[in-house]
């Protein structure tokens, strides 16, 4: 940046040659600064690789320290869950879950809660069947997860979409309705 700063001194004050030479390490300027964001983008998504790994590795040897013990899903009432250890560290549900969000947890633990007729068992059995040569697209679809970082809550959710509008008075909606006719304008 520096020596941008002095060249340009030598161009522009001192006249020592024509300012249009300047675009030249203005341009490597902005090309070092892409490839370094690309270089740490790289990075960030290589850490993310490994994270994915390393939580396959730690479910192989039933040691999932970061899933979820799926608390939350227990049911002491319910027929086996307790006796078959389905919710809680260590259990089930832990060392099968690779959800990342709160609609996958829940998806999941209704699954374990509840049987399956046959036929949706061997749909299901089909279905994994079709995916397990594909370990690029379950990598993909992983670090999706992790990229995202989505903690929805789906009754907030659903409660929020099936809200009256907030617009409280005449003044929003003017400048709504301005805002969206500026660009036509």
């Amino acid at each position: 940046m520096f020596a941008f700063l002095a060249l340009a001194w030598a161009s522009v004050i001192s006249l020592a040659f024509a300012p249009l030479w300047l675009l030249l390490p203005l341009a490597a300027l902005v090309y070092l600064f892409i490839a370094h964001g690309r270089a740490i983008l790289d990075r960030e998504r290589a850490d993310r690789r490994v994270r994915f790994y390393e939580r396959g590795i730690a479910r192989l040897r039933a040691t999932p320290a970061d899933a979820p013990a799926g608390e939350r899903f227990r049911d002491p009432q319910h027929v086996y869950a307790d006796d078959l250890d389905v919710f809680g560290p260590g259990s089930l549900f832990q060392l099968l879950s690779t959800a990342r969000t709160p609609m996958g947890e829940e998806r999941l633990a209704a699954w374990l809660r509840a049987p399956a007729d046959v036929a949706t068992v061997r749909d299901r059995q089909r279905r994994v069947a079709e995916l397990r040569p594909q370990l690029d697209l379950r990598e993909r679809a992983g670090l999706l997860g992790d990229e995202l970082k989505l903690r929805l809550e789906p009754r907030r959710l659903a409660a929020w979409a099936q809200a009256p509008p907030r617009f409280l008075g005449r003044l929003p909606r003017v400048l709504a309705a301005l805002l969206a006719a500026a660009p036509i304008a």
